[in-house]
Order: C-alpha cells, then sequence, then structure tokens
C-alpha cells in the first residue's frame, strides 16, 4: 500500500500519479484512528483526473460513507485532501 497524502487536516494536494490503458488501482481515506467508523463528515477527498490543458477536473470523492474508490486507465490522477477539523486523515493506494 502506497501512502498517497499522509495523515493531516489541511488541505494538501497528493503529486500526479498515472494509469495506462487496462491499469487500475484503489485510492482510500486513512483516518487517524485506523478505522473507518472514525471517519467524519467533513474528513473528504477529491480525485481529479487531469486535462489536456494541465487543470483538473473532479472524478469522485472519497467521505465518510464512501471512503473507497477504484480508478481505470488510462489517465493522470491526483487527490486532494480537504482541510477538516475533526481530525487527520490521509489518502492511500493499492
Amino acid at each position: 500500500m502506497a501512502e498517497l497524502i499522509a495523515k493531516g487536516t489541511a488541505e494538501l494536494a497528493s503529486s500526479d500519479f498515472t494509469l495506462v490503458d487496462g491499469q487500475s488501482t484503489t485510492l482510500n481515506l486513512k483516518p487517524a484512528n485506523s478505522t473507518l467508523l472514525g471517519l467524519a463528515s467533513d474528513q473528504q477527498a477529491s480525485v481529479q483526473i487531469k486535462t489536456a490543458d494541465n487543470g483538473y477536473v473532479n472524478v469522485g470523492v472519497l467521505t465518510h460513507t464512501c471512503p473507497a474508490q477504484v480508478l481505470s486507465g488510462p489517465g493522470t490522477f491526483r487527490v486532494v485532501r480537504h482541510a477538516c477539523v475533526s481530525g487527520a486523515t490521509g489518502v492511500d493506494r493499492t
């Protein structure tokens, strides 16, 4: 399992990562207390795909009710953790 974003509370974007055609990966929120039951509604991360003009478009969101998402290539992606006050959150990729 690779850590895309370390646990924290400030807004932070991960580095870009690329998936080729046919490749997939799973992204999941990582709460401070290591149990998904501990996630609060403000602990969220947006999943984004890079556009041709080097901008980003949201393609999903990781939340307390949907803490994981499977991405399929091709594409260049990143994850943006939103600022939260309820506790530290990170994002892992498998």
